[in-house]
């Protein structure tokens, strides 16, 4: 059984048309860094290779029928489940068959982190324990509950283990341990989690390189 969804971490692959912050760009410049799965919710993925898997990927959505006259201006971050590549893999396939449709994180993060807060109408590139990209989700939903109150519908939503709601308060009890370790904060079953729900718009597999 994989780690929980919350454990999303969005490594920072900003694309270039979006208007909030590129923070990935001053990786450019310096060494490649490794995928990193298991830590810190904001970390870095592997310079300009993935950043160009990644916009890639976009402007083949772009290109598909699916987009019409209308189209996004831009992806906000690559999305990464689970603390290792094994993980990574497994729970992206999920998403892309449409089996999980929400995940969640903890408010606290981001304002220890200094992050915008994720938005209705964001799009997410979904990617596997080897960068690649799977597919591109859009948020639909978002809503911030504390923790001893996220009701069953979000263990079944969340696509992972058996589903069960006891399961589910037990995977994210132990992401939010040691995410409240992380930013130097007191684990409470009050803490405030942002829940989202999500859809796949594209899941065609990316061209060949």
């Amino acid at each position: 059984m994989g780690p929980p969804a919350t454990v999303r971490y969005r490594e920072q692959a900003r694309c270039a048309y979006d208007n909030r912050p590129a923070r990935w760009l001053k990786y450019l410049a310096e060494p490649p860094h490794a995928l990193a799965f298991g830590g810190q919710r904001d970390k870095v993925l592997t310079g300009v290779f993935v950043a160009d898997r990644l916009n890639r990927y976009w402007q083949q959505f772009l290109a598909s029928p699916r987009v019409g006259t209308d189209p996004p201006a831009g992806f906000v971050e690559a999305a990464v489940f689970g603390f290792t590549p094994e993980d990574a893999t497994e729970i992206s396939k999920l998403v892309r068959e449409g089996k999980k449709t929400a995940t969640g994180s903890v408010l606290w993060s981001y304002q220890a982190d200094g992050k915008a807060l994720p938005r209705i109408g964001d799009f997410w590139i979904v990617v596997d324990g080897d960068h690649s990209p799977v597919c591109i989700i859009r948020n639909s939903s978002i809503e911030v509950i504390p923790y001893s109150q996220v009701g069953e519908e979000y263990a079944h939503w969340g696509g992972e283990g058996d589903r069960t709601h006891e399961s589910w308060r037990r995977m994210y009890w132990q992401y939010i341990c040691k995410e409240c370790e992380r930013i130097g904060r007191q684990p409470t079953t009050d803490a405030p989690l942002l829940m989202e729900r999500f859809e796949v718009v594209f899941s065609d597999p990316p061209t060949s390189d």
